[in-house]
């Protein structure tokens, strides 16, 4: 079965000029297994893959994943796209978000697995549901772009 991976750009654009949209756009940097990104698309998650590309450069986007070998780029990836980060556990700087303590500036996966990955991209869409939560894990990340800009 083929399926293909990109979603259009320009629908992501017009998305975020005329309201905000029912789930996060997501970004998917590095290497990722054919099963999560079935998954993705069967729960019908609005993703593309970072190629480099000038078109999901100029995209907006609310969540960044990268694969555990990118997790040494994370501050590049949320400097360039200002989105929430999903990382594999022990990214430094990254905390593990927790919407009761209002505290952390990521989603984290604990092994490296498709598994723990989409479970982590479902707390982050499930997150996102909630304006004043994703508002706050927004602050958290532009402080921590912050804090390791110096």
């Amino acid at each position: 079965m083929s399926i293909d991976y990109n979603m259009n750009v320009g629908a992501a654009r017009l998305a975020v000029k005329n309201k905000r949209a029912e789930q996060p756009r997501i970004l998917l940097v590095g290497g990722f297994n054919d099963l999560f990104l079935e998954a993705l698309t069967e729960l019908k998650f609005d993703f593309a893959l970072y190629k480099g590309s000038k078109a999901a450069k100029s995209a907006e986007f609310d969540v960044v994943v990268l694969s555990s070998d990118r997790a040494d780029q994370t501050f590049d990836y949320i400097q360039k796209f200002k989105a929430v980060p999903i990382v594999f556990k022990g990214t430094k700087g990254f905390y593990d978000y927790n919407p009761v303590k209002e505290f952390g500036n990521s989603f984290i996966y604990k092994q490296d697995s498709p598994w723990y990955m989409l479970q982590a991209v479902i707390r982050a869409a499930e997150t996102y549901k909630f304006p004043y939560d994703w508002k706050t894990l927004r602050a958290e990340v532009a402080d921590t772009a912050k804090y390791l800009n110096k």
